[in-house]
């Protein structure tokens, strides 16, 4: 190609960036799993948005075996649906390759236009991936998508609650405890404020409530109720 003047050599050397930088924006989406985005296990939920009823969007991160692992999908209205399926064996897919469906190992859990959770204990320590997509589309639907790990479930493996530091998060799924503990000293009053996160929405019948119990100390794989003293029941704060 022969340069006719330096308007033609701006115009070369713009073509060959915004073709650069088309190539890299593309290369970095999320709509396959060899760019599916990483999750930070605990983290604050990641945020997206479906736009289109063929859109996927792929996320990653990495299990241990025997840990038991909580995925919380949200969305802002129950009139739209969006799924999840979580798979193995996604490692070695490239370019424009999509995970197989022999190799999903859990679905979304949840009806039509309901937020979607799911729980899974891991077999095996690698990598896993999640396709997050819209089962019907007529508009623009943000979502909200966090991974986190359940080792509380039982007295012995609670986690320690720091008096006056700042509030923890969670996530709680259905037919689930969380057990947390701490130290008091007697005479003295403390107040336990649990409430429902801003960040997720909350379903209208979600009913999260708090049990305290006294004599848990000694409990090895048996629930606070089997060999605890009943303190008080107490309702999440919305």
């Amino acid at each position: 190609m022969a340069l006719r003047s330096w308007k033609d050599l701006v115009f070369l050397i713009s073509s060959l960036v915004f073709g650069l930088l088309l190539h890299r924006t593309f290369a970095d989406s999320n709509d396959y799993p060899a760019g599916a985005d990483k999750l930070k296990i605990g983290a604050k939920p990641v945020t997206g948005v479906m736009t289109s009823s063929n859109q996927n969007d792929y996320y990653k991160f990495k299990v241990k075996t025997s840990v038991k692992y909580i995925i919380d999908l949200r969305h802002s209205s129950n009139d739209r649906n969006i799924d999840m399926w979580l798979y193995r064996g996604c490692d070695n897919a490239q370019g424009t390759d999509h995970c197989e469906v022999s190799d999903v190992i859990e679905v979304g859990s949840r009806d039509w236009g309901d937020n979607e959770q799911i729980t899974f204990v891991a077999g095996f320590s690698g990598t896993v991936h999640l396709q997050v997509f819209a089962n019907a589309y007529d508009r623009d639907t943000p979502y909200s998508l966090r991974v986190s790990v359940d080792d509380n479930d039982f007295p012995r493996d609670a986690d320690s609650l720091k008096l006056g530091d700042k509030p923890i998060t969670g996530l709680a799924s259905w037919d689930d405890n969380e057990y947390y503990k701490f130290k008091v000293k007697k005479s003295r009053k403390y107040i336990i404020d649990m409430r429902y996160h801003h960040l997720f929405p909350t379903p209208e019948d979600a009913d999260l409530s708090m049990i305290l119990y006294r004599g848990c100390e000694e409990a090895d794989g048996e629930e606070c109720g089997d060999v605890g003293q009943f303190i008080g029941i107490f309702n999440a704060t919305k």
